[in-house]
């Protein structure tokens, strides 16, 4: 493998290893290994993972704004409309289910 000169080549290196399935601490040890310094490694390894969390964090808190609203919508719907039984039931029952689960599913990449 040849040598990596500087922090952008190695963190584009490590964004692969991890998207590979590499653990951090196999990753930190390779560039080591390798001759970088062991305290720039730890750093920038720290750095991308916050970067990689917070992606998903974003995507997670998303989810959990649209399923809430969603939700809202769905009450509001059911109060204002007064509709057949079938369809207030779909309004209410299914956009609140659709809510929920969307939640639930931001909750999961938030936590």
């Amino acid at each position: 493998m040849e040598a990596i000169q500087d922090a952008g080549d190695i963190s584009v290196h490590i964004l692969a290893r991890l998207s590979k399935g590499h653990t951090r601490i196999q990753i930190e040890t390779d560039l080591v290994q390798e001759g970088h310094d062991e305290r720039f490694i730890k750093d920038l390894l720290q750095e991308i993972i916050k970067l990689r969390n917070s992606k998903r964090r974003v995507t997670g808190l998303s989810l959990i704004l649209s399923g809430a609203v969603i939700c809202l919508l769905s009450c509001v719907l059911s109060i204002v409309l007064h509709l057949s039984p079938a369809v207030f039931a779909i309004v209410l029952y299914g956009f609140t289910s659709v809510g929920i689960l969307l939640a639930f599913a931001g909750f999961t990449k938030v936590f």
